[in-house]
């Protein structure tokens, strides 16, 4: 190898033009040697310029082939080649360090100089506008063969509608041959009714207005017959904006045009029937449940105008809060299924009414709608709703009357042991059983209150998975001893009826009650018979306790009314809450209960729970130890003062640092804005103006990590669902109870808090 020749030393322009150019920049001198590199020759070859500085260029990107072609054209060149011009151009093919070829296009500017010639290459990467040329010779072949081989008519005409190409389904469409249409306009294959339809399509896409119309138009056949067509035309511009052609799909509709001209015809026969029809009707389009046509008795009877009725939906005729509901029974079983039921709807006044509605597909003007007959309710409901509320103020009054009687005694001990032991304490005298007295009243009218939420299906329930033979194997040593050794009680558990979900205590509850009440129908002493089971057939979900006696039965005018509050046979005995907790504490668990009787022939009550295939779970920590204290921060949310300020004293009394909010709003702000960290949310379920899970839903936006504890001593509806996996804590609740549930859920697994 020659030394090579000097370097030229190049100024700071030079350097940048170097250094950024978008091409490979070398430069050798005329033995072969590199004498400069710049980094786009790195990038395409893959050799550093220290790598590729001072080795000969044969050595680097020339491949093996031409290295002996390339040495002898350096060796012999003089300035001048074939043409006589001294810079040369040509592709060509380079070297990668890595052994790949790489399509270049070069450009060689030589400079002589004393010590022979410096050759400057420009050499530029061809291998993206290769691959660009091939993919845009396999885009250009896939249109030509989907346009050809498409099953839908299609043509390519230029701006004046002289058809350039067509492809066969077109051709067929109108009895010529592909090369009989190429050439023409297409006025000359148009109906000539709608030869003003295609130029002003044309003319709005040359002016730039739309770039594709949608319109529909008339062609003549080659046998002279008219061909209806639907067409989508989009004009196609080259790179200044300037129209060069149209595309456009064509599809025969014929058919379908003839049928909609037989269906206008009887639709106007439908039409009369529609509108003077007594009763009202509705018709709405299925996809957009827009309403389509109203009738006369429709406008009187929801007090919109006919003009109205148009710009509505069927959503606008319903309350606002039945509107999630009709979506997802839409969505469940689609507006094409017939219909029949009982719904509300709203008149324009935004009064809410019963009507009875009948549903039935149609087509309506070449839409898919539904029909909708409506039978207005309103007066019938207002007589049912008469005679059932004089029943209702009836139980009212029994109802009123008991809760009355037993609160009123619980308050009186409660009351008259609280003044007793107040006198005690302001003499300095120690406590004696006062405190005793009142913790059992408070007891009393807290089962009084379980009681009347169980029967309206408003208690909170703890369900847990449980061994329905084990549950009542564990009661049956209660059982005897609470009905007397002058019954017999057998127990018959049967191996197959498996697991239910349910609360242990209400379960108890359930069978002491209505053992209870079988051992007063048999004063004289008789049989209880407690039995589990399973259904078997389609009713193999649900697993069965009976409980039977051999008493007097129960008589025709008395069964209706066994479940009802405080109604009892018991003249001067018992609450008559008895039958009506098992009735609401089995409906709120998710079954049935059903009721055979006959008098002087015992009774047999059957309860239906949903079985299920889940396992119990192991045992829990010993519930009589210590609740565990903590150090985080609460957050009490509760409307009532007094409960607030109980929780509250609670929690601190356990350690925990505690923040008070009186509504969601002030729950709300604390968690938004109070810089310390709040481990838990304590709220009541009902809050005035926000429901306790929103509140929960906001504060963990504000809060991610932190945890909720719902508490409550009812179910209200309008507090909207917990949502899965919530804890929750009943009221009323003790201090030990609320530290122990407090520490379970800060505890808990992440991701395991509702």
């Amino acid at each position: 190898m020659t030394d090579p020749a000097p370097r030229h030393e190049l100024g700071a322009h030079a350097q940048s033009i170097l250094q950024w150019a978008p091409d490979a920049v070398i430069c050798i001198d005329q033995s072969g040697s590199i004498l400069a590199w710049n980094p786009m020759a790195e990038r395409i070859f893959g050799w550093t310029r220290e790598e590729a500085v001072g080795r000969l260029l044969s050595d680097t990107i020339v491949p093996p082939s031409e290295r002996a072609r390339h040495a002898a054209g350096l060796a012999r060149y003089d300035g001048l080649d074939d043409s006589g011009a001294r810079t040369r151009r040509f592709e060509t093919t380079g070297l990668h360090k890595d052994g790949f070829l790489v399509p270049l296009e070069l450009t060689i500017i030589p400079e002589p100089t004393p010590d022979g010639w410096i050759f400057t290459a420009f050499l530029r990467d061809l291998s993206e506008r290769r691959r660009l040329d091939a993919a845009l010779r396999e885009s250009e072949e896939r249109f030509r063969m989907a346009f050809q081989h498409a099953g839908i008519g299609m043509m390519l005409t230029d701006m004046d509608g002289r058809f350039i190409q067509v492809n066969r389904a077109f051709a067929d469409m109108l009895g010529y041959s592909e090369p009989e249409l190429t050439g023409k306009r297409f006025n000359d294959v148009t109906h000539p009714g709608d030869f003003q339809v295609g130029l002003d399509a044309i003319a709005r896409q040359r002016s730039g207005e739309v770039a594709t119309v949608n319109i529909e138009k008339r062609y003549v056949h080659r046998d002279g017959r008219t061909v209806w067509v639907e067409l989508w035309a989009t004009v196609v511009r080259d790179d200044r904006g300037v129209p060069l052609h149209v595309i456009a799909q064509v599809e025969d509709i014929t058919r379908r045009h003839v049928a909609e001209e037989a269906l206008r015809a009887s639709e106007e026969s439908y039409r009369v029937m529609f509108e003077e029809s007594p009763s009202p009707k509705l018709v709405y389009e299925a996809a957009t449940l827009g309403l389509l046509a109203v009738n006369s008795a429709a406008v009187r009877l929801y007090g919109f105008t006919r003009e109205e009725f148009r710009r509505m939906t069927i959503r606008d005729i319903r309350p606002p809060e039945d509107v999630a509901k009709l979506e997802a029974n839409l969505r469940a079983i689609g507006a094409r299924t017939p219909f029949r039921g009982e719904l509300t709807h709203r008149r324009k006044n935004g009064t809410d009414f019963l009507v009875e509605v009948a549903t039935h597909p149609v087509t309506f003007e070449g839409r898919e709608a539904v029909l909708v007959l409506v039978q207005d309710l309103s007066e019938k409901r207002a007589r049912d709703e008469q005679m059932a509320q004089a029943a209702r103020m009836e139980a009212v009054g029994r109802l009123a009357g008991g809760v009355a009687h037993d609160l009123n005694n619980m308050l009186t001990i409660i009351q008259g042991y609280g003044q007793l032991l107040a006198k005690k304490l302001a003499r300095g005298e120690a406590p004696g059983t006062e405190m005793e007295e009142v913790r059992y009243a408070t007891q009393r009218a807290n089962s009084l209150t379980q009681q009347l939420l169980a029967f309206s299906r408003r208690q909170v329930l703890r369900p847990k998975v449980l061994d329905l033979n084990a549950a009542v194997e564990a009661m049956e040593p209660l059982l005897r001893r609470a009905v007397g050794e002058h019954i017999e009680v057998a127990i018959s558990l049967d191996p197959a009826a498996g697991r239910v979900k349910a609360d242990p205590g209400q379960l108890d509850q359930v069978v002491l009650n209505l053992a209870l009440n079988a051992r007063d129908a048999m004063p004289e002493g008789g049989r209880l018979r407690i039995a589990t089971g399973r259904e078997a057939g389609p009713q193999a979900g649900w697993a069965t306790l009976e409980v039977a006696d051999t008493g007097t039965g129960i008589a025709p005018d008395v069964l209706p009314h066994i479940f009802e509050p405080f109604f009892t046979t018991k003249q001067g005995r018992g609450t008559g809450l008895g039958l009506a907790t098992v009735y609401g504490i089995v409906h709120q668990s998710g079954g049935q209960i059903r009721v055979a009787s006959e008098p002087g022939r015992g009774a047999s009550f059957v309860i239906r729970l949903p079985a299920t295939p889940e396992t119990p779970p192991a045992d829990g920590p010993d519930a009589s130890a210590h609740p565990p204290r903590g150090a985080e921060t609460v957050l009490v949310a509760e409307d009532e003062p007094h409960v607030r300020t109980l929780a509250v004293r609670i929690l601190r009394l356990y350690g925990y640092t505690v923040l008070e909010a009186a509504d969601p709003a002030d729950a709300l702000r604390i968690a938004e804005s109070d810089p310390r960290p709040i481990h838990l949310l304590f709220t009541d379920v009902i809050m005035p103006r926000i429901p306790g899970p929103e509140l929960a839903r906001r504060f963990r936006i504000a809060r991610p990590a932190g945890r909720v504890l719902f508490t409550s001593g009812y179910l209200d509806q309008a507090a909207g669902s917990l949502p899965d996996g919530a804890h929750i804590l009943a009221k009323p609740f003790t201090d030990d109870l609320l530290a122990r549930r407090v520490r379970d859920v800060l505890d808990a697994p992440a991701g395991g808090n509702a």
